[in-house]
């Protein structure tokens, strides 16, 4: 046998044995999705499975379904949290890590004075945690929430504003394009929400944390026993009865609901900025944790009745010009 023929022999047996180790690899890998895809699954619009090196599509749950699961979750975790409210107002109400400003000069009192710099180091960063939690409030505040709003639409060239006339007026599909339905679902479900928790707020009447004699339902009370008006201690307006539910947790979640509805590759972010939305309201004194949580179910109930169990309607391509129309 010649050199050549000894080569062409080796190089196949190479092959072969790739193809049987390439084989037997495919072979360990899980034929299944696991279970972060299963949550991508339940979650996001289009969830995607990774088996091997190909990727495939898996079926997602109807949109009203994962909204209502997502409401029924935040309403136990409403009711769980009745746990809370009382401790988590009280923190925020008193300064949770207050400590006087030392002055560090050399190395030595940096050993001798450690635990305060590190606290030091973390009020810091809690001040710019607290920022960027103050900043999300124009997620769920109205003026912030039409600016959102008319930006997108601006931006985007496949919506357009609704038409005011009748019968265009009585319901998204109504819209005589399908740019206006898209845009009019996203306002009906930001706005759904936030119209509920205003009803309810009218029928229940729960005192805010920053009004409420906190010190006193700690030691003789519960969280339940800040509905009603017996645990009233400094109101400065009528608002101050007005803690259940949280209306911007509401608008927040509904937004978040109606923009991953329409852009599902922002989904995370959306859902980010509902949650900081919702932090600042409880940071701020003005609900308690059980509030944002229900406050955040009205909203996915309210965003259920407007985006419904379909995709955004596909429309043509239109000029920024005509969106204005």
């Amino acid at each position: 046998m010649g050199p050549k023929a000894i080569w062409l022999s080796h190089s196949s047996g190479l092959a072969v044995e790739s193809r049987e180790k390439e084989s037997a690899a495919k072979s360990l890998r899980p034929c299944g999705p696991s279970p972060a895809s299963f949550v991508l699954t339940f979650f996001m619009t289009a969830p995607i499975a990774r088996t091997g090196h190909t990727v495939r599509r898996l079926p997602s749950w109807p949109l009203p379904y994962r909204l209502l699961v997502a409401a029924a979750i935040l309403t136990g975790l409403g009711l769980a949290s009745l746990a809370i409210d009382l401790p988590v107002a009280q923190w925020c109400r008193a300064d949770p890590i207050a400590k006087p400003f030392v002055r560090v000069t050399n190395l030595s009192e940096l050993l001798t004075h450690r635990t305060d710099v590190a606290i030091l180091l973390f009020r810091a960063i809690w001040k710019e945690f607290l920022k960027v939690v103050n900043f999300a409030e124009v997620f769920a505040q109205g003026t912030g929430v039409a600016i959102l709003l008319f930006t997108v639409l601006w931006l985007d060239p496949s919506l357009a504003f609704p038409s005011l006339r009748w019968p265009a007026i009585r319901w998204p599909s109504f819209q005589p394009r399908a740019g206006q339905q898209n845009f009019a679902r996203l306002i009906g479900a930001a706005a759904a929400g936030g119209l509920l928790t205003d009803g309810l707020k009218l029928l229940v009447e729960r005192v805010r944390p920053r009004a409420a004699g906190l010190a006193d339902l700690l030691a003789n009370g519960s969280g339940l026993d800040t509905f009603g008006t017996s645990s009233l201690v400094a109101a400065t307006s009528h608002s101050d009865l007005h803690s259940f539910p949280s209306g911007h947790a509401a608008v927040a979640a509904g937004l978040a609901a109606g923009l991953s509805w329409k852009y599902p590759r922002g989904m995370p972010l959306f859902a980010l900025f509902a949650v900081l939305a919702s932090l600042q309201r409880v940071a701020t004194q003005a609900h308690y944790p059980s509030d944002v949580c229900w406050g955040a179910a009205c909203g996915l109930l309210g965003a259920t009745i407007f985006l419904g169990n379909r995709p955004p309607a596909s429309c043509k391509q239109i000029t920024t010009a005509e969106t204005l129309i």
